[in-house]
């Protein structure tokens, strides 16, 4: 009864419900705010060109990732596309010269799809170097024993014959030589 009731509260004639569009996509200053239900990347792409003004070419060359479900809120145009096209195998953009407030900062955005049958490079990674010997066990009777790094061999000693002195860096003087020692106290006597 209150379904009759609200027919004739709408006068007389049932009104369908009308479904929400799988893309809402707004523009301001730069930045958009999209909401994906169940989008394909081409619908996506309709709506921005439609929305933004923007011209997609080569969305042929965009492999189809499926139905997508996304929500972006404020995010900068680069991002948001760059988001988008990840799947694609890159792609390049012309910016506006003075775009509206409500319009995309991209006049164009061309997509380089991915040859097709190629596939990702793969660098193997090499095999890693054998494990270093262990250092030899000390010697009998010998108090010190040399402190083992992550890799197991020994650190050097810093403290275990200083490197010999050289020469000066270049514009410098060696230091003077320290005074005769008096024979007798400070005051001479």
């Amino acid at each position: 009864m209150q379904a009759l009731g609200l027919v004739m509260a709408l006068g007389g004639q049932a009104q369908p419900v009308q479904a929400r569009p799988p893309v809402d996509l707004r523009f301001e200053s730069g930045r958009v705010w999209m909401t994906a239900r169940r989008a394909t990347l081409a619908q996506i792409l309709t709506a921005w060109t439609r929305t933004g003004k923007t011209r997609f070419e080569g969305v042929e060359k965009a492999p189809n990732p499926g139905a997508i479900d996304a929500q972006l809120a404020g995010v900068p145009e680069e991002e948001a596309l760059a988001f988008l096209l990840k799947p694609a195998g890159g792609y390049t953009a012309t910016v506006r010269e003075k775009p509206s407030p409500a319009e995309s900062t991209f006049a164009r955005v061309v997509i380089i799809g991915s040859k097709p049958g190629a596939a990702p490079s793969i660098t193997p990674v090499p095999e890693p170097p054998p494990p270093p010997e262990p250092p030899p066990p000390p010697e009998p009777g010998s108090v010190v024993q040399p402190a083992l790094g992550p890799d197991g061999r020994p650190i050097p000693d810093d403290q275990q014959d200083p490197p010999p002195f050289r020469s000066m860096p270049p514009g410098f003087d060696p230091p003077p030589d320290p005074p005769p020692a008096s024979p007798s106290g400070p005051d001479g006597k």
